[in-house]
């Protein structure tokens, strides 16, 4: 069974939820997120959602397909074409997501939480989550 998650990536004027149906859990995704953040720190990206939230998604890409970006699907990837990488773009949180991380660019923090129960499914928010024991947080 995949392990999904949510990341936003939040700033003064912006917020971008993305989604990722497996491997979320923090030794994946989380230790793909810390290395995400290291180039804020070290200036290589922009603090700004629209700036910089575009290299997520191409990260993903480079895991799921070859590092030569394909103009169209190819029917030969694991995913048969649909899925374009391991990160999407979403509107909201979503309810089967066992982890959330949230990229703060004004705080310059990458956290993660994790449903406080049941109640998180049909009603994804973060106030119905907690802070999660597995994930410590980063500062960039």
């Amino acid at each position: 069974m995949s392990t999904r998650a949510n990341i936003i990536i939040k700033d003064e004027t912006a917020t971008l939820y993305v989604y990722r149906h497996s491997d979320g859990y923090p030794e994946c995704t989380g230790a793909d997120l810390k290395e995400f953040v290291a180039d804020y720190e070290s200036g290589a990206m922009r603090t700004n959602v629209q700036q910089s939230a575009g290299w997520l998604f191409v990260r993903g890409h480079y895991e799921y397909k070859s590092p030569v970006l394909s103009p169209r699907p190819d029917p030969s990837d694991r995913f048969s074409g649909w899925k374009c990488g391991a990160y999407e773009p979403t509107t909201q949180l979503h309810g089967d997501a066992e982890y959330i991380y949230i990229i703060d660019l004004v705080k310059r923090t990458l956290t993660c939480r994790v449903p406080k129960g049941n109640g998180f499914w049909d009603n994804p928010t973060l106030e119905a989550t907690k802070a999660c024991s597995k994930f410590k947080t980063v500062r960039f």
